[in-house]
């Protein structure tokens, strides 16, 4: 983070903040963050197979739409997401098909580096992708969680046509395309129901826009919420962290202000890849009973149990060595 300027600091601590906040089955989990040679790294679950973007793309170039079950499913997963985090008062603000990734068939929501805490009604920051920018934000109007509505909506329509439904030359021609709120109308292979639900959601008046729990309400996505993982219904509701400030002392400063770990190191198996405390070399024991470890040749033996904190710092060098 040292080449970094202070915005970009900023938003990386912000992820760090709202994703330590937030324990949902359909967003990005976070298990820690931690400072090595003047760098954060923010370790989260490893999301194997892709963004919603790619597979997109993918689609586009072969002129293939996607089955209508399977949007129905990315949009609801993608909405309980966004319901949680409207519960927690933080709106995403950068909703799109790059911030979607996959587990196999369940979406996961990630990338919360923008995104912010509804501290009052309303807010009034521009930011995030101009595409999937809401009208209020185009006309430089306070907004509220609303914004996320209306980017899902736009993220619906790219689903169906594989391209946004409001598109210009410039930036100022863009903006005059989304704020009259006209877009080509899907073709009729796609049902009423998501005619209809579209139609709901790219309402230009955010006062008349549904929240997302009443879109969540909605019949065609109450029919489907066997899509969901399980826990979408009973996941805890944690306070928000506190705002996380670089320090004045810097980054050797910055890791006594992270969130917790918010996993075991006791019940995490990791290799015993070198010894602090002698600095000798060791490998690990054929043997998988016996939790010791054989010195190489020449070596002295050294004790048998890895200690917690030593399990730790090798997660640390393991991390920075592989780059997860």
């Amino acid at each position: 983070m040292v080449n970094c300027n202070t915005k970009e600091k900023e938003d990386a601590l912000n992820e760090v903040r709202l994703l330590s906040s937030i324990t949902h089955p359909q967003i990005v989990k976070y298990y820690e963050s931690f400072v090595e040679s003047n760098k954060l790294y923010i370790v989260t679950e490893l999301v194997r197979d892709g963004d919603l973007f790619q597979k997109l793309q993918r689609n586009h170039k072969r002129r293939e739409n996607l089955p209508e079950e399977t949007v129905w499913s990315i949009i609801l997963q993608v909405g309980e997401a966004l319901k949680c985090l409207h519960e927690h008062k933080i709106i995403h603000r950068d909703v799109k098909s790059a911030n979607i990734f996959f587990q196999g068939s369940r979406a996961k929501l990630g990338d919360l580096g923008v995104g912010t805490v509804l501290r009052q009604r309303k807010t009034s920051t521009c930011v995030g992708t101009p595409y999937y920018l809401a009208p209020e934000v185009w006309r430089n109007r306070p907004y509220d969680c609303k914004v996320d509505v209306w980017s899902l909506g736009v993220l619906l329509y790219e689903l169906c046509v594989l391209e946004p439904p409001f598109q210009a030359k410039t930036m100022n021609d863009l903006g005059k395309v989304v704020c009259r709120g006209k877009y080509p109308r899907l073709k009729s292979c796609w049902s009423q129901d998501i005619q209809n639900v579209l139609k709901a959601m790219l309402v230009l008046d955010p006062s008349r826009r549904p929240s997302m729990a009443e879109v969540l309400n909605m019949a065609p996505l109450q029919a489907r919420r066997h899509y969901l993982s399980q826990g979408c219904d009973s996941y805890e509701k944690n306070e928000v962290v506190r705002t996380i400030k670089v320090p004045r002392g810097g980054m050797r400063q910055l890791a006594s202000a992270l969130p917790k770990p918010q996993y075991t190191p006791e019940k995490v198996s990791l290799p015993d890849i070198n010894n602090k405390e002698g600095k000798q070399e060791r490998r690990p024991l054929a043997d998988m009973k016996n939790r010791g470890t054989i010195p190489l040749p020449g070596k002295k033996i050294v004790n048998a149990t890895t200690p917690v904190r030593a399990q730790k710092e090798n997660f640390i060098q393991n991390f920075r060595r592989n780059r997860w």
